[in-house]
């Protein structure tokens, strides 16, 4: 995972205390070093708290990975640190085009957090892009300067990563050896949070495709079904059966295993006790109960029609009752059903009337 990129904006020398600004700069540099994260600067200038900033991530005991501090700067702001070296591999330095404002802005698409401390007009800008682009940030408010306006603003924007006590935080006007840790910690729980939430937004994309694709399937499902009934029906029709008959006859059982299976969904419900409950997806429910329960249904039917020799009114009349039992309790018990079907079984006993189907002859076993 990559380290985060934090950027560090601001000028001692318009807050109300310059020294502890300074001060809060480099202790802040050094606990970004200790915590990992990479610093990324917009000036070598010693009037900006970079310079301070950059000196305390340099004076820190922690390893340091290559590539740790990022510099961008225009043209006129080109400087050195005190103890980079030429091509120091714990620099990267990006010329920007333009002036300071220019370095600046553009960053907000890629950082991970903002620390602003005093500073001005630009400082209160940075503020600005970050609330808008929700971009974790910490304004040493306390401190004065602009970091004391975008502090404001952050006290007035609810939907900010920042907490109460954070907020609280930032307000403190003294500094003591542990402050920066504790800033750094709620700077970098505002961008646990922040991904936390973008995770959430992402899973329930995620789960929104899918469920548009599975409505999608189970529609398609239920509509080869309806043809597959459809010539079913037709190869029926005579002068004593007619095609409302047939379809009330085949049509009845996957019906009612609809309405079973979406009666049971309801049961499970009132049933479970946590909360909240888990309700199934009401079409998918639906689709599932309507296929299982028209197949069952239909190699009943099939098979008493087998037994008897044909089909006519009066037989067709009484299997139309037993066949919508049959559907309602496939829809009922679909969770035990409708494994059987997918294995080739047929989950009801082929008995009508006294007789048995022979096993070696039931519909799909081989001679």
């Amino acid at each position: 995972m990559e380290r985060p990129l934090i950027a560090l904006i601001g000028n001692a020398d318009q807050s109300e205390n310059p020294d502890l600004a300074r001060k809060a700069a480099e202790d802040l540099g050094a606990e970004l070093a200790r915590r990992a994260c990479r610093l990324l600067v917009f000036s070598s200038s010693s009037a900006f708290v970079e310079w301070e900033a950059v000196q305390g991530y340099l004076k820190s005991k922690a390893k340091k990975a290559p590539k740790s501090i990022e510099v961008r700067y225009p043209p006129e702001l080109d400087g050195k640190f005190p103890g980079e070296m030429q091509d120091d591999p714990l620099f990267v330095r990006a010329p920007q085009g333009g002036d300071w404002e220019a370095s600046i802005y553009p960053s907000f698409a890629n950082i991970d957090g903002l620390i602003l401390i005093g500073g001005a007009n630009t400082t209160k800008i940075a503020g600005l892009l970050a609330l808008g682009s929700k971009t974790p940030m910490v304004a040493l408010g306390g401190m004065g300067g602009s970091a004391y306006k975008v502090w404001n603003y952050l006290k007035g924007d609810r939907n900010n990563a920042a907490t109460d006590d954070e907020l609280n935080l930032m307000a403190n006007r003294g500094w003591s050896e542990n402050s920066a840790a504790r800033f750094v910690e709620a700077l970098l729980a505002q961008r646990e949070r922040k991904q936390e939430l973008e995770r959430r937004a992402a899973l329930g994309e995620s789960e929104e495709h899918r469920r548009h694709v599975l409505t999608l399937l189970a529609l398609i499902g239920c509509g080869l079904f309806v043809v597959v009934l459809l010539a079913l029906v037709e190869s029926w029709v005579s002068q004593e059966l007619s095609r409302v008959f047939l379809w009330r006859l085949f049509g009845a059982p996957a019906i009612a295993g609809a309405s079973g299976a979406a009666i049971r969904v309801l049961w499970d419900n009132w049933a479970q006790r946590a909360i909240p409950l888990q309700v199934r997806p009401i079409t998918m429910t639906v689709a599932l109960g309507l296929w299982a329960s028209g197949v069952t249904g239909a190699l009943f039917l099939l098979s008493q029609v087998w037994i008897l020799g044909g089909l006519d009114l009066a037989h067709g009349g009484k299997l139309l009752g037993s066949a919508i039992t049959v559907g309602l309790l496939t829809g009922l018990t679909l969770d035990k059903v409708f494994p059987k079907l997918i294995k080739a079984e047929v989950p009801v006993e082929l008995k009508f009337a006294g007789k048995k189907l022979p096993k070696s002859e039931e519909p799909g076993s081989s001679g």
